[in-house]
């Protein structure tokens, strides 16, 4: 959740946030490594000075008359020789081996003068304060700091040995800290107190300096606001930084193109209509929202355009085909008559065939033509998609089989469609009829058919030669073709009756690759 919310944190106080944390951080660490170096050194001395004290005083008990017990005359001894020393010592724990070389009952001097005993088990809880179980009769030096009702206090125990270094007894002392620990926590108050006035003046300092130096930045990112919400007249200062500068006026000079591509969309808009003459585009949304309408219109342009020359040739077919046919029916006639005579020559014979063979390659055309001069009846039908491109292949395979090495791919789906029988037939025939010529070194032509957003779709694709952008774009546009002897009114034709069905027809190809066709016919 902390990750997620600093995420959402703007830019600019981010650095402001970091600028300001990293120089607190370092400050902490630095009071925390004062705070313990002074708080290690000050109890160094202390523990050095105590050390001291309790060797001296070791020294004077070990060279003192051997005795398993502890004499009034040493007890005075100790107690002169610790009045006399800074520290405030409050008690001084004593122990000489008895005879088990064990120390039962420890004799105690305290900061007054006066005498005690205490036992072993006594002395544990000292031990268990300063995080210690207890000091063996082999223990090294044993010392530490514990607190007892609110005083603080150093204790230590070093082990009494004899001329022989062998262990004779022990001796110990209650050294009062009050005073260290006073100074310790006026240490403490006094870093936290320049930590909080230094992070104070760090958080000013540091929100001034850095707005200062934000400000350019802080001024673009207006611009870019400015911008989006439609203001093209925004210019930004030139700060400065080199960086800075250099995006100010990149900025400076993307608005300017901004201000002069709108000025253009709008007056291409007003010329075409699609923009009233007393509206401005004001915003990137409105200029974008604009630019698509230009291409609808743009793109309805050329539909219309498009049906106006078919129905300029279909009103051409509609005058000349008639006109042209039947004196060409009489030609083709005769033609068929003097083929059927035996007098002829084999070379007379040739040439009628193929006069008779233009004749109906001729007749084709002008039948394409008259297609286009029918007037767009709807005869749609509920028609299994299936069925009929499953009988196309069948009839088309022989056409594949005579000159060429093609094989056939397909995956079809059982679709049932809205359309007119004879003419998506024939649609079909004629763009597999294309793909199978395309492949002049055979191929595989694939065919698929399958449903989607509310048409079923056939899919016809290709491995022949392909086409360019430039060729892919006059497809369908009569008198061009690609095939040696095509007037292109056979793809024509095919597009003017997907139309008329309510469908359309999508054509991608790569030249050295292949073509597929996507014809769209609404489902039933």
């Amino acid at each position: 959740m902390m990750i997620k919310k600093m995420k959402q944190i703007p830019l600019l106080n981010k650095i402001q946030l970091f600028s300001f944390c990293m120089p607190l951080f370092l400050l902490a660490c630095a009071a925390i490594a004062i705070f313990a170096i002074f708080s290690y050194e000050w109890k160094e001395d202390l523990t050095y000075r105590a050390d001291s004290l309790l060797k001296t005083a070791g020294y004077q008990l070990t060279n003192a008359e051997e005795s398993s017990t502890i004499s009034n005359q040493d007890k005075e001894m100790l107690t002169s020789l610790l009045t006399i020393q800074q520290e405030t010592v409050t008690n001084t724990y004593i122990c000489l081996y008895d005879e088990s070389s064990a120390c039962q009952e420890w004799s105690v001097i305290h900061q007054d003068g006066t005498y005690s005993t205490v036992s072993s088990t006594a002395l544990q809880k000292i031990y268990y304060q300063i995080g210690r179980k207890g000091v063996s009769n082999n223990s090294a030096d044993f010392l530490g700091f514990y607190k007892e009702n609110s005083s603080y206090f150093y204790t230590a125990f070093i082990p009494l040995t004899d001329e022989d270094d062998n262990i004779v007894g022990g001796i110990g002392m209650d050294i009062a800290a009050d005073n260290l620990f006073h100074h310790i926590h006026k240490l403490l108050a006094a870093i936290i107190t320049i930590f909080v006035v230094t992070a104070f003046l760090l958080f000013f300092y540091t929100k001034i300096t850095i707005s200062k130096y934000l400000l350019p930045l802080k001024e673009v990112i207006w611009g870019l606001q400015e911008i989006s919400s439609g203001n093209l007249e925004v210019e930004l200062t030139s700060h400065g930084a080199s960086d800075i500068r250099m995006i100010s006026e990149s900025l400076n000079e993307m608005v300017r193109k901004l201000a002069m591509l709108f000025t253009r969309l709008s007056k291409t808009s007003k010329e075409l209509g699609t923009l009233s003459r007393d509206i401005e585009l004001n915003s990137v949304e409105e200029a974008l929202n604009e630019m698509d309408n230009i291409m609808n219109y743009t793109k309805i342009h050329r539909e219309l355009q498009r049906a106006e020359k078919m129905n300029a040739i279909g009103q051409l077919a509609a005058s000349v085909a008639h006109e042209i046919r039947n004196p060409m029916t009489v030609v083709k006639g005769f033609l068929q008559i003097f083929l059927a005579k035996e007098h002829i020559s084999e070379e007379e014979r040739m040439y009628i065939k193929l006069m008779i063979e233009e004749m109906n390659r001729a007749e084709t055309i002008i039948n394409d033509y008259l297609s286009l001069a029918k007037p767009g009846i709807e005869q749609t039908e509920k028609i299994d998609g299936q069925d009929m491109i499953i009988k196309v292949i069948d009839l088309m395979y022989s056409y594949a089989m005579m000159s060429k090495s093609i094989t056939f791919e397909r995956d079809i789906q059982q679709v049932f469609l809205r359309a007119n029988r004879s003419e998506l037939k024939q649609v079909l025939i004629n763009i597999v009829k294309n793909g199978i010529e395309s492949m002049q070194q055979g191929g595989v032509l694939s065919v698929y058919l399958y449903t989607k957003e509310g048409y079923g779709i056939f899919e016809i694709t290709d491995t022949g030669i392909g086409m360019t952008e430039e060729e892919l774009s006059r497809l369908g546009t009569a008198f061009y073709s690609l095939k040696e002897k095509g007037t292109g009114m056979g793809l024509m034709v095919s597009y003017q009756m997907i139309e008329q069905m309510k469908g359309k027809i999508e054509v991608e190809s790569k030249k050295g690759k292949g073509t597929t066709f996507k014809v769209f016919i609404p489902l039933y």
